[in-house]
C-alpha cells in the first residue's frame, strides 16, 4: 500500500484501482484504439500503476470514459515526444495541460525515465494529488494568475502546453515566459483551435478564444503537415489565427500541422 492511499485529500479525487481496470469503459473516439493494437501500447496501459482521477476531479475531461481518458493522454504524449525531439536520456521538460491532471505528463512519466519533469497545475489541491502519485517522479507546482514561472532563465529542453493557452494576449504572454525559461534551441509544442474553429465560436458569440476545443467539433481535414515557411501570404490556413504572427515575433515557427483531435492544431515554435 502507498503513503498516498492514507490521505483523503488524495484518495477522494482518484478512482479505485488501476488503468487497466477501467478497459470496459467506453471510447467514442475510435482513433484513440489503434495504440491497444501495439504490443507497446498494451503493455504501457498494463504497466501504468498511477490511478486516474475522478471524472470531478479532472473537470468532467471524458466525463466517465476513463479509457478514453487514458488513451487521450497517450495520443497527446507521443505528439509531444515527437515534436520535442525528446528521448530517454536526462532531460528537462515542462508542461502544462487543461485540466492539471497529469493527463499526458502520466505517459512521458514512463517514457521518459532519466527525465526530469514539472508540471504545472491551477490549484493547491492538485499539486498536492500529483506529488503525491508521481512519487518524485514529476514535480508538480500552482501555476498563478498571471503568467509566471517560477523558474530560472534557461532551464528547460522542452516545454508543451495542451489544450491550455487562452486568449491571444495572455497566450503571448505565457509565450514569452516558455521563451525565457528555454534552453538554446529548446522547444514549444502548443495546441491551439484551427481557423475555422475559431471562426465558428466568433458566429456562435463564444467571443474568447478559451472555449474548450472538444465543442467545436470534427472540423479541420486532416491534410499533411503544414511547414509555415512554405505557407502563401493569407492562407486560409492561418485565418482566424492572426495572433500566430505575433508569436512569430516571439519565437521561430518551425511547424504548424493539423492534430488528430480535429478542431485543433499543433504548433512548435523554437527559442
Amino acid at each position: 500500500m502507498t503513503g498516498w492511499s492514507e490521505d483523503p485529500a488524495v484518495a477522494s479525487a482518484l478512482l479505485p484501482g488501476r488503468p487497466d481496470d477501467y478497459i470496459g469503459t467506453v471510447v467514442m473516439d475510435g482513433g484513440l484504439l489503434a495504440p491497444l493494437e501495439e504490443r507497446a501500447g498494451i503493455l504501457s496501459l498494463l504497466g501504468d500503476n498511477v490511478p486516474l482521477p475522478r471524472a470531478e476531479a479532472r473537470d468532467n475531461h471524458s466525463d466517465e470514459r476513463h479509457l478514453e481518458y487514458w488513451l487521450s493522454g497517450l495520443r497527446d504524449a507521443r505528439a509531444v515526444l515527437r515534436e520535442l525531439g525528446l528521448t530517454t536520456s536526462a532531460q528537462s521538460v515542462l508542461g502544462l495541460e487543461q485540466t492539471g491532471c497529469g493527463r499526458v505528463t502520466r505517459h512521458l512519466a514512463r517514457d521518459l525515465p532519466g527525465g526530469r519533469l514539472f508540471f504545472g497545475a491551477p490549484s493547491p489541491a492538485q499539486v498536492h494529488v500529483l506529488n503525491a502519485i508521481f512519487e518524485g517522479r514529476v514535480q508538480a507546482f500552482r501555476t498563478g494568475a498571471f503568467p509566471h514561472l517560477p523558474f530560472a532563465n534557461a532551464s528547460f529542453d522542452g516545454v508543451f502546453a495542451i489544450e491550455t493557452l487562452p486568449n491571444t494576449l495572455e497566450a503571448c504572454a505565457w509565450l514569452l515566459e516558455f521563451k525565457r525559461v528555454l534552453k538554446p534551441d529548446g522547444k514549444v509544442y502548443a495546441t491551439l483551435l484551427d481557423a475555422e474553429a475559431w471562426s465558428t465560436l466568433s458566429e456562435d458569440g463564444a467571443g474568447s478564444p478559451s472555449t474548450e476545443a472538444s465543442a467545436v467539433g470534427h472540423r479541420f481535414p486532416r491534410e499533411t503537415r503544414h511547414d509555415v515557411r512554405a505557407e502563401p501570404a493569407g492562407s486560409p490556413f492561418l485565418a482566424g489565427s492572426q495572433f500566430l504572427s505575433v508569436w512569430a515575433k516571439i519565437m521561430r515557427i518551425v511547424l504548424i500541422e493539423p492534430r488528430a483531435k480535429q478542431g485543433e492544431i499543433g504548433v512548435v515554435l523554437c527559442a
